[in-house]
C-alpha cells in the first residue's frame, strides 16, 4: 500500500513512516537467507585451470520474502589451501574497520536486461503477467558499500584461470549472492508553499513491501567453502597430460555433425574426470518444440540436448534402454510422441526409449558424462540485429571478387521470432538482367543478381529502398535513380509455410546489403586494361568532359566504364536505342566486382532444431601413441633449481619437486653427480604426465644440496637431465 499524507514540511517524516509498514520484520537474524552453494568442478592442464559450476543457486528462494532474489556468482582463489583468499589488499572492511570478507578473483552477475526481466517469485521462465524486478542491480551495495554487487556482466558458468603455475596447488570456491532487499524512496510533491504530499514509492522488486528495521538490507552471500565436503570448494594442481597421448585438435571434427543437422552450435568440452573416461560413442541430440510462429516446419523452441550411448557412428543404435512401450495399448498421438524422443526406435510392436546419460540446455555446461562435460551454444532468445554469416561459400575462382564483396544481413522487425534457418544462394550477373525488385507500389528496379532460398528452393522476392548508399537519401549517392546502388537496402520477402498452416505466406525476413570497395574496383578494371598510371585515372564523372572508350569513372557510388567515346553523357543504367536497331547504344556500362555466372551461398548462423545431432568417440580423448625420443627430450624438473623453503609444493615436513611432460609409463632414476643411485620409482598413469619426488633417498633421508642427474626410461628409450637442490 502506498502512503500518502498531507503535512507541514517541518514535521519529521520518520514519525509517519514508523507506523505504516505492515511487513516490518525485526529479528536478530532477520529471517533472510543467502542463495544455496553452487557445485563446482575443475579441470587442469599446463598452466591452466578451468573452473565450472552448476546453476543450482539460481533456484534459491529467500526464506523470509519468498523472492527469487539470486543475483550472481563470485570466484575466490587461495594459494594456501583456503586459509586466506587473497592478499592484504583484497581484504574488505566495513565503516567500523571490521573485516567482512575478501575481494573476489572475478565476479559475474545478471545483465541489466536479465535483472529487469527476472521473475520475482520464481527462477523459472517468467510469464507475461508475472511480476518482474523492473530494476537494475549494480555497483556498490547500498547497505555495505565495500562490496560490489554487480557490473551487469551477464552470467557464465566457466572461468579459465591462466594465471597459474604448474605444480602449485590452487584452491577455489564459487559463491552465489543475492540482490539484497530494496524498499522504497520518498517523494514530496508541493501543494502550495508550505504543504507537501509525501509519496512512498516502493521498489518494483519488493511488491510485498518487506522491510528490515524500516529499511532495506544488504546482499547476502553463501559461505566460501572450507573443505572438500563443501560442494563449492575444490583444490587443483595444473600440469601436463602424458606426452604420449593425443586429443582431437578440432572440436568440429571430434563432435561429428550428422548429415541432417540444421542448427549451428559451437561445441566445447572439459575433460573433467579422467578416471571416468571410457571407450564409448556418445550421441548428442536436440529435442525442441515448434512454436506457432515457426516457419518451414522447424521446431526450435525450448531446445535441450539429450546425451546417450550408441553402438557405432553408422548404425547409431542406443546401447542402453531405459524403457520399452507396448504400442498395442497406446493411442497414435502417444506413439508419435514417444517416437519423437531422441534415439527412440520401434521394433515390432514395441518402442524403445534410450537411457539418457544426462540432458542439458544450450549455454549450460552439462553434467558429467563418461568423464567429460559438454557445452553447446545456440542463438540467443532475445532479438539480435545482425544475422551472423557463418560462411560465404563462393563458386567464383577470382579471389578479388571474394576479397572485395561484403554482405550485411539483418533480421527484419519480428522475423527473428520465426526462427529463420535458411541458406541463400546469390547468382550474379554482369548487367541488370538478374532479377527485379519492387520500389514503392508501382516502380521496379532491375538487379545484377538473383537470390534463392536454399531450403524452400524458391526465388526470394525483393523490395528495394532506393535511398542511396547507406540510406542517405542523397541523389549524389544513388538515391531515387531507379537503379540498385552499392550498399542500398533490400528486403527479403520469403514465401513460407508458418507452423502447421497448409497455406504459404509472404514473410519479410531480412534486410540485406551488398557492398564493395569502389576504388579497388576502379584500380582492378584499369589494370585489366593494361593501364599503368592508374592512380591518376581514379576520378568522379564530370559533365562537359569527353570520355574515350575504356575510360573509368565513379558516379553515384558506382563504377562505370565507357564502351564508346562520349561527351556530356551521364552514366545511366538505361537501355538506349538511338537508331531503332534493337542494340543498346548506351555509352556506359556498370562495372561489378563479380563476373556473369559467379555464385555465393550465404550460410547464416542457425537455431538448433529438433533432431539435430552430433556423435563423439570418447576413446579419442587421451588415445595412446608410441613414445618418441622427441617426447622424452621435453621432460623437465620444476622448479630447477629447487630452493629449500621456497614454498613450492612443500610444508614444514614435506618437500616435493615435480617431473613434467612424462609419458604414461616410465621409470625415473635419480643419481648423484658421481653416479650413486639416490632413488628410483615408476610413474604409471594413463593421462597424467606429472610425477612428484619427495627429495628423499631410498632409505628415507632428505637429500643434501647439490647437483643431481636423472634418467627417464620408457619403451626402450631414455632421456638424461640434471637439476640442482639449493639451501
Amino acid at each position: 500500500m502506498t502512503l500518502r499524507n498531507k503535512f507541514n514540511f517541518s514535521i519529521p517524516a520518520v514519525i509517519l513512516l514508523l507506523v505504516t509498514f505492515s511487513n516490518l520484520v525485526i529479528a536478530d537474524n532477520h529471517g533472510l537467507s543467502a542463495p544455496i552453494k553452487p557445485t563446482i568442478r575443475a579441470a587442469a592442464e599446463h598452466n591452466l585451470v578451468v573452473l565450472y559450476w552448476d546453476d543450482s543457486a539460481e533456484s534459491s528462494i529467500d526464506s523470509l520474502t519468498g523472492y527469487a532474489d539470486f543475483e550472481g556468482y563470485r570466484i575466490y582463489r587461495s594459494t594456501d589451501g583456503g586459509v586466506t583468499w587473497g592478499t592484504e589488499d583484497d581484504k574488505l572492511y566495513d565503516y567500523d574497520q571490521n573485516f567482512i570478507g575478501w575481494r573476489p578473483l572475478v565476479q559475474y552477475d545478471l545483465s541489466e536486461l536479465g535483472d529487469s526481466l527476472h521473475c520475482i517469485y520464481t527462477a523459472e521462465e517468467c510469464g507475461a503477467s508475472d511480476p518482474k524486478r523492473g530494476i537494475t542491480v549494480a555497483g556498490p551495495d547500498p547497505f555495505e558499500p565495500a562490496r560490489n554487487i554487480g557490473e551487469n556482466t551477464g552470467l557464465t558458468y566457466v572461468y579459465v584461470d591462466e594465471d597459474v603455475i604448474d605444480g602449485r596447488e590452487y584452491t577455489y570456491s564459487v559463491t552465489a549472492f543475492d540482490m539484497g532487499l530494496r524498499t522504497y524512496t520518498i517523494e514530496y510533491n508541493a501543494l502550495d508553499d508550505s504543504t507537501f504530499v509525501m509519496d512512498t514509492v516502493w521498489s518494483a522488486s519488493n511488491p510485498d513491501h518487506f522491510a528490515i528495521d524500516g529499511s532495506g538490507y544488504k546482499s547476502l552471500e553463501c559461505a566460501i567453502g572450507q573443505s572438500e565436503s563443501d560442494p563449492n570448494f575444490i583444490q587443483v594442481v595444473p600440469g601436463f597430460y602424458a606426452s604420449n597421448i593425443t586429443f582431437p585438435e578440432d572440436n568440429t571434427t571430434f563432435f561429428a555433425r550428422q548429415e541432417s543437422t540444421i542448427g549451428s552450435s559451437f561445441i566445447s568440452y572439459i575433460l573433467a574426470d579422467t578416471d571416468q573416461l571410457e571407450p564409448v560413442f556418445l550421441k548428442f541430440e536436440v529435442q525442441a518444440d515448434q512454436s506457432d510462429e515457426a516457419v518451414a516446419g522447424m521446431a526450435c523452441e525450448n531446445p535441450s540436448i539429450h546425451i546417450y550411448k550408441i553402438d557405432n557412428p553408422t548404425d547409431q543404435i542406443p546401447t542402453e534402454i531405459e524403457t520399452a512401450q507396448d504400442t498395442t495399448v497406446l493411442a497414435q498421438t502417444e506413439i508419435d510422441s514417444l517416437l519423437d524422443l531422441p534415439g527412440s526406435f520401434m521394433t515390432g510392436t514395441e518402442i524403445f526409449i534410450p537411457f539418457y546419460e544426462t540432458t542439458t540446455e544450450p549455454w549450460r555446461m552439462s553434467d558429467l558424462v563418461s568423464g567429460i562435460q559438454v557445452h553447446f551454444t545456440n542463438l540467443p532468445e532475445l532479438n539480435p540485429v545482425f544475422a551472423f554469416i557463418e560462411e560465404a561459400q563462393w563458386s567464383a575462382l577470382d579471389s578479388a571478387t571474394i576479397r572485395e564483396t561484403f554482405f550485411d544481413l539483418r533480421y527484419e522487425s519480428s522475423a527473428y521470432k520465426h526462427r529463420l534457418n535458411f541458406d541463400y544462394k546469390i547468382e550474379f550477373f554482369g548487367d541488370q538482367t538478374g532479377d527485379s525488385a519492387n520500389v514503392g507500389t508501382a516502380n521496379v528496379t532491375y538487379l545484377p543478381f538473383r537470390i534463392t532460398n536454399q531450403t524452400t528452393g524458391k526465388k526470394v522476392n525483393l523490395r528495394h529502398f532506393d535511398f542511396g548508399m547507406e540510406d542517405d537519401h542523397d541523389p549524389a549517392k544513388g538515391a531515387f535513380d531507379s537503379s540498385w546502388t552499392n550498399l542500398e537496402k533490400l528486403l527479403f520477402q520469403d514465401t513460407l509455410q508458418i507452423a502447421a498452416n497448409t497455406d504459404e505466406s509472404v514473410i519479410t525476413t531480412f534486410q540485406f546489403k551488398i557492398s564493395f570497395g569502389i576504388n579497388q574496383l576502379v584500380l582492378r578494371t584499369l589494370a585489366n586494361q593494361g593501364i599503368i598510371d592508374i592512380e591518376n585515372m581514379i576520378r568522379n564523372w564530370e559533365p562537359d568532359k569527353s570520355y574515350s572508350e575504356g575510360s573509368v569513372a565513379i558516379h553515384k557510388m558506382m563504377v562505370w566504364e565507357a564502351v564508346a567515346t562520349n561527351v556530356n553523357s551521364e552514366p545511366k543504367h538505361w537501355f538506349i536505342d538511338n537508331n531503332g536497331d534493337g542494340i543498346n547504344d548506351n555509352p556506359w556500362r556498370i562495372v561489378y566486382p563479380w563476373s556473369d555466372g559467379d555464385e555465393v551461398i550465404l550460410k547464416p548462423w542457425k537455431f538448433l532444431v529438433d533432431g539435430d545431432s552430433w556423435v563423439a568417440d570418447i576413446s579419442e580423448l587421451g588415445r595412446p601413441v608410441p613414445v618418441e625420443t622427441a617426447m622424452l627430450e621435453e621432460v623437465e624438473v620444476v622448479p630447477n633449481p629447487y630452493i629449500v623453503r621456497s614454498g613450492f609444493a612443500e610444508t614444514e615436513t614435506d618437500r616435493r619437486l615435480r617431473f613434467i611432460r612424462l609419458p604414461r609409463k616410465c621409470r625415473i632414476a635419480i643419481f648423484t653427480i658421481t653416479g650413486e643411485l639416490v632413488d628410483d620409482f615408476v610413474h604409471e598413469d594413463p593421462y597424467d604426465g606429472n610425477a612428484w619426488w619427495d627429495l628423499r633417498t631410498k632409505s628415507g633421508e632428505l637429500v643434501a644440496p647439490g647437483l643431481y642427474i636423472y634418467v627417464v626410461e620408457s619403451e626402450g628409450k631414455e632421456q638424461i637431465g640434471k637439476f640442482a637442490v639449493v639451501r
